[in-house]
């Protein structure tokens, strides 16, 4: 990224911002090492030859709190009075393959720079132009100037527009996402709930079909455990990235494949940072087309297949194992004419799924898929592992049993060295169940009242037009009340309340998100930075990151640690805790704190402590983590009785993370699905009406299809998607390409974790993230390296500048996953790289968001683009002021 210019950083005034004024100047003065904002002070005193900035310093484990694929790593911070001086990582202990350091990626190291950053949202604040129970002039919401106000203003401004809101129009017309912050969930259920939104987001594709058709993705059944990833000798990856989304943990495993000398395949776009490190072969594939191209391959292992001289399907794990492969294995009442096996050859729709169909609508050339199928062969150890990136695409709702079938057509599953699942997330390089059991927090949970509850794909269009197809109460990810009824049900909201995701980045359709938000009569956001969901509402409430907190213990990483993250330093300015907000709620409320909440944040974080377990050597029995003494309660100031347990609170207090060593051969391996593929009658899949593998899955069809979005087959056929490959034809038959003729995917950037932290003026100076496309695309248009360029969709344009390279598949755009929204009145245009302005708002199938399927233009823009690092920051209010 050689043609961007360095960063130009901007000073601001730092009086005030820290309380030992003099001591941090001092350290800035000498490290750089306070800001993100200013390379030196204005206020750097002078210090003589013998004067130590870090005297008196402490070093405390500051794990970090983002959802990338391991919130495990741990960058340790030195601090003094309240400063972190500077950062470093693991060093706890000599690094191993037993008992590996996890260490932070560029991103944790940047952590100090997040938190201290000059644009940190310092009080609570207006709108200018906004007016109480009237909303003022809503349509300058995103570009009005704001008022700094107190606390009690700000909280006596909410209290009394929700208590309008519920007056007027009912509990139903707040919509409210605290999905990262459940207490303000329980305070709407408290008062008489709330609409809740539900998306597929991570998952994507897989969210509903792996509750019915046997195959999992996450925990148990991931893959593999990663002392059993030396045994693989070929390891396909469709759409993986551990380089860029899986930094630390799991990428160092994915790594130590590579230096064994195993072998690498990549199904992807884009020829990615990853695939470069493992030395991967490439076979390219069009965004979203996945599913296409395995159909081709399984006609190359049904069509070559000889179980004497050249087995390439194992019939005995399709007899044992699945239903609905061919016709002899079809579930009792359904058509025999229905298998799979049956649709690959086309036997009955009259077209052969054929390498050369497939590679028609996947890119991939003939030989290469061809070549594939022979790498897969049963007698080869292979791993074949997923994102969950190819499955956030629309209508891509067979996307797991495509890959579930390729796995059990070969016999990849259920021995050492085979395995069929999920490369991604927590499970990266390791799968099988957690050893970790983090104890409950105390607090009570309190039942939603309402259950409306707003899909992703149709929230703003139901918020605009006051309509939404209801499916069950969707509790985020956890499905279980899902009831597939597709009712139609009207809807009206007023009140938007954004305590959790950021609710306008990281939804599909951007623009008619704002257009949402400009229409309701009152919009609350927390936030500690100004995001774009921020920006555009009324009030803003600054609230304190983790480092400002109690404190916090997660074992949402690696399956053989869990992490413990002492508090930092105190809120920063008048920040305060979602906690301590909604504490303030409730006696705006006359509620009891009680009812929401068991104590203290620190009492919850020692509930949590206490009662989280960990396996013992014997690998089954679990015991407790933590040995707390009452000389330890007591210290804490709070409630507990002693216990005994593994390792001393002070030592995991101090060391920041617990993690059980491992061994070749200990009791903590894990295979997939072993027991069942061993015996499939006494060991059946217990998310599967069969109890076994489901190809043909007649709940999953019954279910996704009662949700209202258009049936699906029980049968994993192809499917064209909405904004999809055939969709950048004008004419598919003729091969004639309409007005958006390429197509856009969003892969996670590498200098933010989804799209936090993409404000850090260091990490956009290291990523500068562009707009990536092929070589002969850009050529075709007259583009060059470096060159500005305007990306439009269907739904909406930004303005970057684009990366040309021949790591991209012809015909697809990568847009990373990672800016805020900066938009561009005059030009009709986003500037701040944020991807979701071209995708759009569809509900389709189980309501799969499209994030990986956009269609666009590409053209040459001429007029000026700065890059980000060289953007002031958004600095609402200085100190002081």
């Amino acid at each position: 990224m050689g043609y961007l210019e360095q960063a130009t950083q901007t000073t601001v005034s730092r009086r005030g911002f820290v309380k030992a004024g003099a001591a941090a100047a001092a350290a800035t003065a000498l490290t750089g090492a306070l800001t993100g904002c200013s390379p030196q002070s204005e206020n750097a005193v002078e210090l003589s030859e013998t004067s130590n900035p870090e005297e008196g310093a402490t070093w405390i484990p500051a794990a970090c709190w983002h959802g990338c694929s391991t919130r495990m790593c741990v960058n340790k911070v030195l601090v003094k009075d309240g400063i972190v001086l500077r950062q470093k990582s693991d060093d706890n202990q000599e690094d191993s393959i037993e008992r590996p350091q996890h260490r932070g990626c560029l991103r944790g190291r940047s952590q100090r720079k997040h938190v201290f950053g000059a644009d940190r949202l310092k009080y609570p604040m207006k709108r200018k132009h906004w007016e109480p129970l009237t909303g003022g002039d809503k349509s300058l919401r995103g570009k009005d100037e704001w008022e700094r106000i107190t606390w009690d203003e700000a909280l006596d401004y909410v209290a009394a527009e929700i208590k309008s809101v519920i007056e007027k129009y009912g509990n139903a017309a707040i919509l409210a996402d605290g999905v990262w912050s459940r207490c303000t969930d329980n305070f709407f259920n408290r008062i008489g709930g709330f609409t809740a939104l539900w998306g597929t987001h991570s998952y994507g594709a897989y969210s509903l079909p792996v509750l019915y058709n046997g195959f999992q993705h996450r925990g148990q059944a991931g893959g593999n455990d990663r002392m059993d990833l030396e045994n693989v000798e070929t390891f396909v990856m469709f759409g993986c990235n551990p380089a860029w989304s899986a930094c630390g943990i799991h990428s160092y495993f994915s790594g130590l494949l590579k230096q064994e000398g195993k072998r690498f395949i990549a199904v992807d776009p884009f020829y990615n940072d990853s695939y470069a490190m493992f030395d991967a072969e490439w076979v390219p594939v069009y965004p979203g087309q996945d599913d296409a191209l395995i159909l081709g391959v399984a006609y190359v292992l049904l069509t070559e297949d000889d179980p004497a001289s050249n087995p390439l399907i194992d019939w005995d794990f399709l007899s044992r194992c699945t239903i609905g492969f061919d016709a002899d294995h079809m579930p009792e009442g359904e058509d025999p004419k229905g298998n799979f096996k049956d649709y690959v050859l086309g036997t009955y729709d009259g077209v052969p799924k054929t390498p050369e169909w497939a590679s028609a609508l996947c890119g991939a050339p003939v030989e290469q898929i061809k070549n594939l199928a022979y790498a897969v062969a049963p007698e080869n150890k292979v791993a074949i592992m997923t994102s969950w990136g190819p499955a956030r695409v629309n209508n891509a709702d067979h996307i797991s049993q495509i890959i579930m079938t390729l796995g059990a057509m070969t016999g990849h599953m259920g021995k050492s060295g085979h395995m069929t699942g999920i490369s991604c997330d927590s499970s990266t390089a390791d799968g099988g169940p957690r050893l970790f059991t983090v104890g409950s927090d105390g607090n009570p949970s309190i039942d939603a009242p309402v259950n409306d509850c707003i899909n992703s794909g149709e929230l703003w269009d139901a918020v605009i037009n006051g309509e939404y197809t209801y499916n069950g109460r969707m509790l985020n990810y956890g499905f279980a009340n899902l009831e597939p009824i597709g009712e139609k049900r009207p809807c009206d909201i007023h009140l938007i309340y954004n305590a959790g995701r950021e609710m306008l980045s990281s939804r599909e359709n951007i623009l008619k998100g704002v257009e949402a938000f400009r229409k309701v009569d009152f919009v609350v956001t927390h936030a500690w930075v100004p995001n774009a969901v921020s920006m555009y509402s009324d009030i803003v409430l600054p609230i304190s990151t983790p480092w400002e907190r109690a404190g916090r213990i997660a074992a949402d990483g690696t399956r053989d640690a869990v992490v413990i993250q002492p508090p930092v330093c105190e809120p920063l300015f008048e920040a305060k805790s979602d906690q301590d907000i909604v504490r303030e709620l409730c006696k705006r409320f006359d509620i009891p704190e009680t009812d929401i909440f068991s104590g203290s944040e620190k009492q919850q974080l020692f509930n949590q402590i206490a009662g989280t377990t960990m396996v013992g050597e014997d690998g089954e029995t679990p015991e407790p983590m933590a040995k707390i003494t009452q000389e330890d309660i007591d210290s804490w100031g709070v409630e507990g009785a002693p216990q005994d347990g593994k390792y001393p609170l002070s030592q995991l207090w101090e060391e920041g993370i617990c993690i059980i060593p491992r061994k070749a051969g200990d009791n903590y391996g894990y295979i997939a699905y072993e027991d069942f593929v061993a015996d499939p009658e006494a060991n059946p899949l217990e998310n599967s009406e069969s109890g076994k593998f489901e190809i043909y899955c007649k709940k999953m069809s019954d279910t996704i299809s009662g949700m209202g979005y258009g049936s699906v087959s029980p049968l994993p056929e192809y499917v064209p998607k909405a904004n999809g490959f055939e969709a950048t034809f004008s004419d598919v038959a003729g091969k004639q390409k309409g007005d958006y003729p390429l197509q856009a995917f969003s892969p996670r950037g590498l200098r933010s974790i989804m799209s936090a932290m993409s404000n850090v003026p260091q990490l956009q100076e290291a990523v500068t993230n562009p707009v990536f496309m092929n070589a002969s695309d850009a050529e075709e248009r007259g583009l060059a390296n470096g060159d500005a360029v305007r990306v439009s969709s269907p739904y909406g344009a930004m303005i970057r500048m684009v990366s040309v390279t021949n790591r991209l598949i012809p015909g697809a755009v990568a847009v990373p996953y990672c800016g805020w929204l900066e938009y561009d009145e005059a030009e009709k245009a986003d500037r701040g790289g944020a991807h979701n302005v071209l995708t759009g708002s569809i509900a389709q199938g189980q309501g799969t968001s499209g994030y990986n399927s956009s269609v666009v233009q590409i053209e040459k823009y001429d007029g000026e683009v700065i890059a980000d690092a060289n953007k002031p920051q958004n600095v609402i209010f200085e100190d002081g002021e």
